[in-house]
């Protein structure tokens, strides 16, 4: 558009964009995982893929805690590391791990998201069964 431009202009060209967002529909995402410790298996009607148990063990744990996240010492005592001195790094090659099967059976980007100098926290719903 160019300056300056009539009202009516303006109005026509916001309403044509507004049609064009509101056609395109976003993909849509799954609305929630499912976490079997039976199977050791995660699951979404995008997919499913198996998890180890030291996996299952972190996601049910972020999973069942109060908002979603827990610090890095929690999630060490919950995988049995936390006297290993490299503890810390054994966690975050697990939480890569994880993050990547979350994104293998369609979870968005930032699942996992990390909380400088806190821990970690699960930005997607999962439901954990027995």
């Amino acid at each position: 558009m160019t300056k300056p431009a009539s009202v009516d202009e303006l109005s026509a060209a916001v309403h044509a964009l507004s049609r064009r967002l509101s056609a395109a529909e976003p993909q849509s995402r799954p609305q929630g995982f499912d976490l079997s410790f039976r199977a050791l298996t995660l699951s979404s009607p995008y997919g499913q893929c198996s998890v180890t148990s030291t996996e299952a063990v972190l996601l049910a744990g972020l999973a069942r805690a109060a908002g979603c996240r827990l610090e890095s010492w929690q999630l060490l005592e919950l995988c049995g590391k936390a006297e290993i001195a490299d503890g810390k790094a054994a966690l975050e090659v697990q939480i890569v791990r994880l993050r990547k099967k979350l994104r293998m059976v369609g979870a968005p980007e930032g699942a996992v998201k990390s909380i400088r100098r806190f821990g970690y926290q699960l930005c997607v719903p999962v439901r954990v069964s027995a």
